[in-house]
């Protein structure tokens, strides 16, 4: 995904980690699209699963964002390392070496990507 130099502040991406969410919000300015809830860099290890499970806040209007509501996961300019665990207790790891552009790594809803 291409990082571009304007758009909408709900769009604004960090380095390091962040989730596209929506926010359901009817007053905010986001009016229903994809936002971007920045997580930033982190030395320590980050649990994905965690904040799969935590309540984001929209960049926006700070409106509580269930974790139903989160559509993906990128990162920005940034190292990582993925460490999983398959279906059939296979695990495995890969590492990223992310730069200008947003490397989407997980996507629960293929069509809601931001343009």
């Amino acid at each position: 995904m291409e990082v571009c130099e304007y758009g909408p502040k709900y769009h604004v991406v960090s380095k390091g980690l962040n989730f596209l969410a929506q926010c359901d919000n009817a007053n905010c300015f986001s009016q229903g699209n994809i936002v971007v809830v920045k997580i930033s860099l982190k030395k320590e290890p980050i649990d994905f699963a965690y904040y799969l499970q935590k309540e984001l806040s929209c960049p926006v209007c700070g409106l509580r964002i269930p974790p139903v509501k989160c559509i993906g996961v990128g990162l920005h300019m940034c190292r990582a390392r993925i460490e999983y665990m398959t279906a059939d207790g296979n695990d495995g790891q890969y590492d990223l070496k992310v730069g200008d552009e947003f490397q989407q790594i997980v996507s629960t809803k293929v069509e809601d990507k931001i343009e």
